[in-house]
């Protein structure tokens, strides 16, 4: 019979593909900021690994972050097709670091506005 596969629960959920996150972050990078909000939160979510994880300077922010409040420095996993349960743990990975990401961004807004 016909099986859902994850990655057609993950594109009816409006999660947005590997590419598509990949593409997004290139124009975070080049500064436009608007692409990012039109995007749906578990593509976001998923945007916001990839973004961290492309830059060496975004992953000492990150670490930094972290140290200063003295939460966990881990990453946030970025889940990937071949794997079952990486949105699962990209998911709660978020979860887990809810405060982190929210001061990440604060950062960053601030950065945008000075």
């Amino acid at each position: 019979g016909d099986w859902l596969t994850l990655e057609d629960i993950l594109r009816a959920l409006k999660s947005g593909t590997a590419n598509e996150a990949y593409t997004v972050c290139d124009s975070l990078e080049s500064g436009d900021q608007e692409t990012f909000g039109t995007q749906q939160p578990l593509a976001r979510l998923r945007i916001l690994a990839v973004w961290i994880s492309r830059s060496s300077q975004r992953r000492k922010q990150w670490k930094r972050i972290c140290t200063l409040m003295n939460l966990a420095t881990k990453y946030i996993e970025y889940d990937v097709d071949t794997r079952w349960n990486s949105t699962f743990r990209m998911l709660e990975d978020a979860l887990n670091a809810q405060p982190q990401v929210d001061e990440f961004f604060a950062r960053i807004r601030k950065a945008a506005t000075d």
